[in-house]
C-alpha cells in the first residue's frame, strides 16, 4: 500500500492502467505465435508476414504530420479518442471475413494497416500527454507497475487464446479470438475517452519544422540508437513465432503455456525495474535487458524438433528478463531525451524508426522467403534456413549495444556494479 501511495496516482494515471490492461488482452493477438496462426489460415506468405508485424512501427512514419493534425482537432483529447476509435473499428473486419470464409492475405494486410496508421498518431498523442500527466521523480515505478498489470492480462488471456485455438476447428477458434480482440479493442477506447488531456504545447497558428528536434546533438545519437535497435528487431521478428509455428509444428497449447511463464516472471520484474531504472537511469536498464536479449536467437539458433520444448522454455525465462528491461527501460528513455513540445521528438523518432523498420522487414522477409524450404548440416548438426537470420541477430544486438553507451540522458547516469545491485534488489523485496 505504500508503494501505491507514492505514486500519488491522479484519476487519469488509474485509467491510463486500465486502458492498458484492456489494450493488451486486444493486442496480444496481434503478435507472436497467435498472430503467425492467423496469418498462416489468411494464407500469408513469410515476406507478407514479416510485413505485417513491422506495420505498427513502419506507419508510426506518418506521426510526421502530428503538428498540422492540430489544426484539424479542437485539442488533443479529441485526437487521441478519434484516432483510436478508427484503428481499432478496424479489427471488425478480421473475424468478420473469417465467419465467411474470405481468408485472403490481402484482407488482413490492409486490417494491419489501418489499425497501424491511426494507432500511430493514437500513441503520438498518448506518450506527449502522459510526459505531462506522469511526475519524472516517479515515472520508472509508474510505468512498471502498468507493465506488471498488463503482464497479468497477458498471462490470463495468452492461456485463453492458445486454450481457444486448441479446438478442432481452426475456424472456430480463431473466429472466437479475434471476436474478443475486436471487443476489447472497443473498450479500450471507451477508457480512453475517461481520460484527463492537458492540451498540446504545439503552437497552432505557427508550426515549426517536424524535422526540427535534428538540431538538437544529443538526440541525434539518441535516434541513431533506436533506428539500429529496431531495425535488429523488426529484421528477424516474425521469425522465431514462424520457426516454432511453421517449422517445428509447435503445439498452441505449450507456446501458451511457455508465453505464461515469461509473463509471470515479467509481472515481478516490471515492480523491480522500475525502481531500478529510478535509481540507475533507463540507459543501463536497457543495456541489461540488451545483454540478457543476446540468448533469445541463440536459444532460437540451436531448437531443434526434438529439444524444442525444453529449449522454448528456457528462451521463455531468461528473455522475460530482457524484455521487461527493454520495455521500460526504452519507452521512459525516450520520455528522458524528448524536449517540449514533446509530439515533434516523438513524431521525429518514430519517422526515423519506421524508415528502418521498412527496410528490416523488406530484407528480413525476402531473406526468410529465400531460406524457408533450405536447410544445411554443419558439423553433422541440422539447421534449418530460417536459423540463420537468428545468428545475424545476434550480431545486430551486439552492435545495438555499442551505439547505445554512446547515448546521453538527461538525469545522467549512474554507475554500479553487481554488488550494489544485489542489496538493492532486497531492498525492493523487503518492501514489496
Amino acid at each position: 500500500m505504500n508503494f501505491f501511495k507514492k505514486l500519488n496516482m491522479s484519476p487519469t494515471m488509474k485509467y491510463a492502467i486500465a486502458e492498458g490492461a484492456t489494450y493488451n488482452a486486444a493486442y496480444i493477438g496481434t503478435q507472436g505465435f497467435i498472430f503467425t496462426t492467423l496469418s498462416i489460415y489468411f494464407n500469408a506468405t513469410p515476406l507478407q508476414l514479416s510485413i505485417m508485424t513491422t506495420m505498427p512501427l513502419a506507419a508510426s512514419m506518418i506521426q510526421i504530420i502530428i503538428p498540422y493534425l492540430y489544426r484539424i482537432f479542437r485539442n488533443r483529447k479529441e485526437l487521441l479518442v478519434i484516432t483510436a476509435f478508427f484503428a481499432r473499428i478496424a479489427t471488425l473486419l478480421i473475424p468478420i471475413s473469417i465467419l465467411f470464409d474470405f481468408t485472403n492475405s490481402y484482407i488482413l494486410f490492409f486490417v494491419m494497416m489501418i489499425f497501424s496508421i491511426f494507432s500511430s498518431f493514437t500513441g503520438n498523442v498518448w506518450t506527449s500527454a502522459m510526459k505531462q500527466i506522469v511526475p519524472d521523480s516517479v515515472r520508472g515505478s509508474y510505468f512498471g507497475l502498468r507493465n506488471y498489470i498488463t503482464s497479468i492480462v497477458t498471462v490470463v488471456f495468452t492461456m485463453v487464446y492458445s486454450y481457444l485455438m486448441k479446438t478442432d476447428s481452426t475456424k472456430l477458434g480463431l473466429l472466437i479470438v479475434s471476436t474478443l480482440m475486436f471487443i476489447f479493442f472497443i473498450s479500450s477506447v471507451f477508457l480512453l475517452s475517461k481520460h484527463n488531456i492537458p492540451d498540446t504545447l504545439i503552437k497552432k497558428d505557427k508550426i515549426d519544422n517536424p524535422f526540427t528536434p535534428f538540431q538538437d546533438k544529443d538526440f541525434r545519437k539518441y535516434l541513431l540508437f533506436t533506428s539500429f535497435w529496431n531495425f535488429s528487431i523488426e529484421f528477424c521478428k516474425p521469425f522465431f513465432s514462424y520457426y516454432q509455428v511453421a517449422i517445428l509444428k509447435a503445439d498452441y497449447t505449450f507456446l501458451g503455456f511457455a508465453s505464461t511463464i515469461s509473463a509471470l516472471l515479467s509481472m515481478f520484474l516490471y515492480i523491480l525495474y522500475g525502481k531500478f531504472s529510478d535509481k540507475f537511469g533507463n540507459k543501463n536498464t536497457i543495456r541489461i535487458g540488451i545483454i540478457f536479449s543476446l540468448t533469445g536467437p541463440l536459444i532460437f539458433l540451436f531448437m531443434t524438433p526434438e529439444n524444442y520444448i525444453m529449449m522454448t522454455l528456457l528462451d521463455a525465462f531468461i528473455t522475460s528478463f530482457a524484455w521487461a528491461a527493454i520495455n521500460l527501460g526504452y519507452f521512459n528513455l525516450l520520455l528522458e531525451s524528448a524536449k517540449e513540445p514533446s509530439e515533434m521528438y516523438f513524431s521525429l523518432n518514430a519517422f526515423i524508426c519506421g524508415i528502418s523498420a521498412i527496410v528490416a522487414s523488406f530484407i528480413g522477409g525476402n531473406l526468410g522467403n529465400m531460406l524457408q524450404n533450405r536447410s544445411f548440416i554443419i558439423f553433422d548438426h541440422l539447421f534449418f534456413g530460417i536459423q540463420l537470420i537468428f545468428f545475424l541477430e545476434i550480431a545486430l544486438r551486439i552492435v545495438s549495444i555499442l551505439i547505445l553507451n554512446r547515448v546521453k540522458t538527461v538525469k545522467g547516469e549512474k554507475k554500479f556494479t553487481i554488488f550494489d545491485i544485489l542489496p538493492e534488489i532486497n531492498n525492493m523485496l523487503k518492501r514489496n
